[in-house]
């Protein structure tokens, strides 16, 4: 008797086990370090390391953590180039996503063309660009990033509730997503502090007292969070996965981390492309019939070692070679491969808007393929 129910207790306990894998985009685990695990540790020790360095009474100087242009080109350069391979691949997409695929990059590089042609000539660049122009589409890149931010921690809490079988009820998901909003706005208002005073008038001076009040609301809105996800475990009587709350507790750690350290802002444009890769990974893994991970795993490295090394080499042509190649001195602040970067990430932003909507059915085929 005893030993059959240790028989039972194997398998079920092998059950459970499948079903986790067979419910994750790569595996719990992995899920878990890439959606925000790596990203709360490091921001963890980020904020252990500004409170060490500060001094009681004196304003904190911001920190230099130079480029990391290797991280760069390892983690985020490839993230940007997924989405690129999600786009035009297959090539039915360009017909269903015509704004994206088509319109888009060509209103973009009509800018970089203008900006080109109307550029200092008495410069030492080879393409020198026009500074004005590249300065508001760098903006307009950079303040982009709150709206993208923000939405992607929500496509991963609304994935792996899904994952988890959890259907969340409206009040809950508002109470959730208008937190993110918050930190969306306070993104907003956090970068506005560094535009000229002359841009924003009056409204300039109340920035920092605009912020201050953000910084309560998001405290709110952090406490409000924990309290319905904690309904909804009660209301479900199912576990919120360790999944779910990353990219949420992380993205809050971001911008805790850039109130006290705005040097350390690479770190979050890092976490943020990390948190990409394995969704893009995955699709491209049920497109070439990788459905289970603890199967044909040499198979599996093997081919996702190559489509890595593929996105590594795309990002080094579009984003490293133009500084190289076409930049002769740094006199101009605003270079054209800055400008190259801000004008991908930029449609970065409209790819994703296309291509990573849950409510649309294809989507959820091609991401979710893999799971019984």
């Amino acid at each position: 008797m005893a030993r059959s129910r240790k028989k039972h207790k194997r398998k079920a306990s092998l059950r459970q086990k499948t079903k986790a894998t067979d419910t994750a985009i790569i595996s719990p685990f992995v899920d878990f370090l890439c959606v925000g695990g790596i990203s709360i540790l490091l921001m963890l020790g980020l904020l252990i390391y500004i409170f060490l360095n500060s001094e009681p009474g004196k304003t904190p100087e911001s920190v230099n953590f130079g480029n990391v242009l290797l991280l760069q080109a390892l983690i985020n350069w490839p993230h940007f180039m997924a989405s690129y391979r999600l786009l035009y691949l297959p090539r039915e997409n360009i017909k269903k996503h015509p704004f994206s695929a088509i319109y888009v990059p060509a209103a973009l590089i009509t800018l970089v063309t203008v900006a080109i042609l109307s550029g200092d000539e008495t410069s030492n660049h080879l393409l020198p660009v026009n500074q004005d122009m590249a300065y508001i589409i760098w903006l307009g890149a950079a303040f982009y990033l709150a709206w993208h931010y923000t939405g992607q921690a929500w496509g991963m809490i609304a994935t792996f509730s899904h994952l988890a079988g959890i259907q969340m009820e409206y009040r809950e998901r508002l109470i959730i997503r208008t937190g993110l909003r918050v930190l969306l706005i306070w993104h907003v208002v956090w970068g506005a502090q560094d535009l000229p005073a002359s841009w924003l008038g009056g409204l300039h001076s109340y920035l920092p007292d605009l912020l201050q009040v953000l910084n309560i609301t998001a405290v709110i809105a952090f406490f409000a969070a924990i309290h319905t996800f904690w309904s909804v475990k009660k209301r479900t009587g199912k576990t919120i996965t360790p999944q779910i709350i990353a990219p949420w507790l992380a993205i809050y750690l971001w911008y805790l981390v850039l109130y006290f350290e705005p040097g350390a802002y690479i770190f979050v444009q890092l976490s943020h492309a990390l948190q990409y890769l394995i969704f893009p990974l995955r699709v491209e893994l049920n497109r070439n019939g990788f459905y289970q991970f603890n199967r044909n795993v040499g198979k599996q490295i093997i081919w996702a070692g190559r489509y890595y090394i593929m996105l590594f080499i795309a990002g080094i042509v579009f984003f490293y070679l133009p500084g190289e190649m076409i930049t002769a001195d740094q006199s101009q602040p605003y270079s054209l491969a800055i400008l190259i970067a801000a004008i991908i990430s930029i449609h970065h932003y409209f790819v994703d808007g296309a291509i990573w909507k849950l409510k649309n059915p294809e989507v959820r085929k091609v991401l979710f393929s893999h799971i019984r």
